[in-house]
């Protein structure tokens, strides 16, 4: 529940620059109820708490804002400040998000967006609400089913940390066709030379694009999945 009477002493401590304190306060909350605090205050001084912080959590609170916080965030005033922080949110919180927006501001974010972050929020926005298409992220990591264990391993390293997920490390073969998955258990227990098709599991649970949600959440219910893979109709991930 928001409390209004932590909003003048938050707007006291920005006037007197006492910043260790606010960061403080926010590393003690979680981001839902700082989304409900800031709320309440100007979009310039929300901007200014979030300047505060690392860009991931930057990226967690403003989630948590309700639609018309984050229209007053995403005016054309704090411009810099939204392109920063539409790169560091999740693609499908990203994706979300606009499919709320109206029409001239989303036309207005996407220009602001490097082409293929663009392509990845026009593809995700596109799918009907009910649709796995409408909830996935595109922000995964995979392996192609012909990389040797010592060159996925290296991929690993270098994508992994970026990406949403990496519960499951998805196979496919160059056109982007789900193959399989493996482990990162099973990854660093091989041998170096060995290809990851020989080592991948190639009995895979998935969905399409088009499927409905809960038949989904099915599927991730009965096999007690971390993570569904879903395909397009032509089985690319």
């Amino acid at each position: 529940m928001k409390n209004p009477i932590l909003v003048p002493e938050i707007r006291d401590l920005l006037k007197r620059k006492r910043y260790k304190i606010i960061k403080s306060f926010l590393d003690d909350q979680h981001p839902k109820e700082i989304a409900e605090y800031l709320g309440m205050l100007q979009p310039d001084e929300i901007w200014k708490i979030l300047d505060l912080i690392d860009q991931y959590q930057r990226a967690e609170i403003f989630t948590y804002f309700d639609i018309d916080d984050q229209s007053r965030l995403a005016a054309p005033d704090f411009r810099r400040n939204i392109k920063e922080l539409l790169l560091n949110m999740s693609h499908d919180d990203r994706a979300d998000m606009f499919q709320h927006l109206d029409r001239d501001m989303v036309n207005r974010l996407l220009l602001l967006m490097p082409p293929k972050e663009r392509a990845d929020i026009i593809n995700l926005t596109g799918y009907r609400e009910e649709t796995c298409g409408a909830i996935m992220t595109t922000d995964f990591a995979t392996l192609l089913e012909d990389d040797s264990v010592e060159r996925a391993i290296k991929k690993i390293r270098r994508d992994a940390p970026g990406k949403e997920t990496i519960y499951y490390i998805y196979v496919t073969d160059v056109e982007g066709m789900l193959k399989g998955f493996v482990s990162l258990r099973k990854l660093i227990l091989a041998r170096p030379k060995q290809k990851v098709k020989n080592i991948m599991r190639r009995e895979i649970i998935y969905a399409y694009v088009d499927d409905d949600q809960e038949d989904a959440s099915s599927l991730i219910e009965e096999y007690d999945l971390l993570a569904l893979p879903v395909v397009d109709s032509d089985g690319r991930l």
